[in-house]
């Protein structure tokens, strides 16, 4: 049996004053860091901190020990020889490296075989190299929420030069059928492999049984630090492909004719390396190495699945991943007659101490193929409870069943209720639930009534009629709405000899949304403000 709770112990921010509450469900993003990783980088700084494979002198020779270490516990972990797996800034750098390399010899209307499932980082490399040399982008397209390889074998031709495929999303959290794309792809006259950034934190990494030519992905979304990636390909590829960066340490010889570069995976490794995060790298995989990770892996699906059938409860919720085959990445999207957006519920659970991801997750053309221009998604590591996703429940049924109703109140007497409330996630709740008596206007929502400057599209208009200016407002996101309903308050209808905005502003601020609300909502809200007083401005 797998323990969530023992193997979060090791995990120093969770024990922190101010994250005793958290709940971190954005493992997806980044995971958290466990304490070895901590006491490895601090050791590399106070007894080994030199640069590897440059010097001859004591500090120097355990840098170098400590990489080529490294080196071989990367190889380990993924049944693969050391000298085929090369360090890189992160899965972003390494897929670049494979775009630039695999590109370099094609020629315009060769073929790469993508996927609508794809994370940025493995689909602008490929579109940049496209765009250069005038190359053909095919997409492998989604069915029942995950890739449909029946396509696969119909893309396939001639000009194809590269398959590149997420061997899981890390939007929909879908498993891809790795032993179906080995069987289509294996023995083909094209380079193929996968982004397996999300696939190496939750599932059992072997370069041999995936059959691929390269292979990709982070150390930050497996417990390690950030700044630290792998690419690992077949030694034969590595020593023909050019490097993406030139410099220090990855030559063989230069000269004022030119420079040959070394074997590798030196050659891929230009000037100097992340050390630091390499030695917390080294121990991460150490501690895993420690760890039951078929239980772990098998504990994280089961918690999947409870938190799927938990969030069941939510009728609200509407489910967009797989429920099945999921490596424990949710995608939600709220239906459209509760009345919150994404950000509405994304801001109201950032309140509960429940830390969840909100938008396209770095995956736009995914986020268009399936309708949805922001996704809620909740994603679990191994220190994740079935606590973790009950109480997560609650805060969202407390959300969503706590709706409010009233009529329009003067400003002074809505701000001296929101006073009122003893605690300010009870005054948040009461902003939100003002959101609703600002009904959606279709009309208005048209760019030229867009108000710059808002994380959330905020739409205003006014006219005035005897000298009085009145309003019209709408928002996606409920808190936009809630926060306008306030302003109005002290707005709607007004004239400008009685609109004081010193006076305004000093009781929008004994609300606490300065120090409450993020910079971004606060800067959104103050667009807003600024807007709405430019309408009593003649001038």
């Amino acid at each position: 049996m797998f323990d969530p709770k023992a193997f979060k112990q090791h995990f120093p921010a969770f024990q922190q004053a101010a994250n005793r509450r958290l709940i971190y469900l954005d493992n997806a993003a980044t995971t958290q860091r466990p304490q070895v990783l901590l006491d490895a980088t601090n050791d590399f700084y106070l007894n080994a901190n030199a640069n590897a494979h440059r010097g001859s002198h004591r500090l120097a020779r355990g840098a170098t020990d400590l990489l080529e270490r490294c080196r071989q516990q990367v190889a380990d972990f993924i049944n693969a020889c050391p000298d085929e797996c090369v360090f890189t800034q992160g899965a972003t750098m390494a897929m670049n490296t494979v775009a630039k390399a695999v590109c370099e010899d094609l020629q315009a209307g060769d073929e790469i075989v993508l996927s609508l499932l794809e994370h940025h980082a493995n689909l602008v490399p490929w579109m940049m190299q496209a765009e250069d040399k005038g190359l053909v982008i095919r997409f492998v397209p989604l069915r029942d929420g995950g890739l449909d390889l029946s396509v696969l074998a119909t893309l396939l031709n001639e000009r194809t030069k590269v398959v590149s495929l997420s061997a899981a999303s890390n939007v929909l959290g879908c498993i891809t059928d790795v032993a179906e794309v080995k069987r289509l792809l294996s023995g083909g006259p094209w380079v193929w492999g996968f982004d397996g950034a999300q696939y190496a934190a939750h599932a059992h990494l072997d370069v041999v049984e995936l059959g691929c030519d390269f292979l990709v992905f982070s150390a930050h979304k497996l417990y390690g630090p950030t700044g630290v990636g792998v690419l690992w390909a077949k030694r034969a590829l590595l020593n023909r492909w050019c490097p993406l960066l030139g410099g220090g340490e990855m030559i063989s010889e230069v000269t004022v004719a030119g420079a040959t570069f070394r074997e590798a995976p030196g050659r891929f490794e230009a000037g100097t390396d992340n050390l630091a995060g390499i030695a917390g790298f080294a121990a991460v995989l150490n501690f895993l190495a420690g760890c039951d990770l078929p239980a772990m892996h098998a504990y994280e699906a089961e918690l999947a699945a409870y938190a799927i059938e938990q969030f069941d409860r939510l009728p609200q919720l509407t489910l967009i991943s797989r429920r099945e085959q999921n490596i424990g990445v949710l995608a939600y999207v709220p239906t459209d007659e509760c009345g919150f957006g994404v950000s509405d519920v994304v801001n109201w659970l950032d309140e509960s101490e429940i830390a969840v991801r909100a938008g396209q997750m770095c995956a736009q053309p995914l986020a268009d193929a399936i309708g949805y221009r922001a996704l809620i998604r909740f994603s679990v590591a191994a220190y994740n409870t079935r606590e973790d996703i009950d109480r997560t429940v609650a805060a969202l049924q407390q959300l969503f069943e706590g709706q409010a109703e009233g009529e329009q109140q003067d400003g002074d007497a809505l701000i001296a209720q929101l006073l009122e409330e003893q605690n300010w996630q009870s005054r948040y709740r009461q902003i939100m639930s003002m959101g609703d008596r600002i009904s959606p206007n279709p009309a208005l929502r048209h760019d030229e009534y867009i108000v710059p400057g808002c994380e959330a599209k905020v739409w205003m208009r006014h006219r005035t009629e005897e000298g009085r200016v009145y309003f019209e407002i709408d928002s996606e996101a409920r808190l936009m709405r809630g926060l306008s309903y306030i302003l109005l308050s002290m707005l709607d209808g007004r004239r400008a000899e009685d609109v004081d905005a010193v006076t305004i502003d000093s009781k929008l601020n004994a609300l606490g949304l300065q120090k409450h609300l993020t910079h971004s909502r606060v800067n959104g809200f103050n667009s807003i403000l600024q807007r709405a007083l430019a309408a009593f401005d003649p001038s």
